[in-house]
């Protein structure tokens, strides 16, 4: 059986929940998680033998790496993560941003979409912000 590898960025309430929910998926194979505070989620992480590394750990993996839910809620390491994928030149990797993660978790739970802030999608882009901005493919 094929697995998808994923990864989490942010481990908050909603990345906590979305670990639980995916390590009983079978096609599943969360390789890391990535989160700056001693929490539940990082408890959760560590519990089930899911490796805590930097956010630059998770990019590097490139390859071995399919998927990746940033679920941070962050608009700087939503920023930061964006621009290491970018430089890093890994073109395997798909981000999973906040609003389909939580549609996501709601599939997986079939609970209702969760009620955050945070879900602001991609950093927007505009001409007189040229060091924020994301090229337009």
């Amino acid at each position: 059986m094929t697995k998808m590898n994923i990864a989490i960025i942010g481990m908050g309430s909603i990345g906590r929940k979305l670990l639980h929910a995916l390590l009983s998926q079978k096609s599943v194979n969360v390789v890391a998680v990535s989160e700056i505070t001693e929490g539940e989620g990082a408890r959760l992480a560590r519990n089930q033998g899911v490796k805590i590394v930097p956010i630059e750990e998770v990019v590097a993996m490139n390859k071995g790496l399919d998927i990746l839910f940033d679920v941070t809620g962050n608009l700087e390491a939503r920023t930061y993560l964006r621009r290491l994928m970018l430089s890093s030149a890994n073109w395997h990797t798909v981000i999973v941003p906040e609003n389909v993660s939580l549609l996501v978790l709601s599939v997986l739970t079939g609970e209702s979409l969760p009620d955050v802030r945070g879900t602001k999608g991609y950093v927007p882009h505009t001409a007189d912000d040229s060091d924020n901005a994301w090229p337009i493919y």
